[in-house]
């Protein structure tokens, strides 16, 4: 296989991505290409340099799945 071949194959495959919101409801995190505030619900994001280093600064946090679950609402039980 040729190195343009193997160049071709690699930029088909998808950026991996990550789901992340501000750390503080207050905060405004800015994307870096689109200039717009990061939903404070939380966006998919690539998993570049970028965000891995606002992550690490605290500027975000990684939403899981428990973190976008219903909560269960406290009612008599019958």
């Amino acid at each position: 296989m040729s190195a343009q071949t193997a160049k071709n194959r690699a930029s088909k495959v998808p950026a991996p991505t990550f789901v992340i919101r501000p750390a503080r409801p207050d905060d405004m995190v800015r994307d870096p290409e689109t200039r717009k505030p990061l939903a404070e619900g939380g966006e998919s994001k690539p998993r570049n340099s970028h965000w891995l280093r606002r992550l690490a600064a605290g500027d975000v946090v990684e939403v899981t799945e428990s973190d976008t679950a219903p909560a269960s609402k406290p009612g008599k039980k019958e």
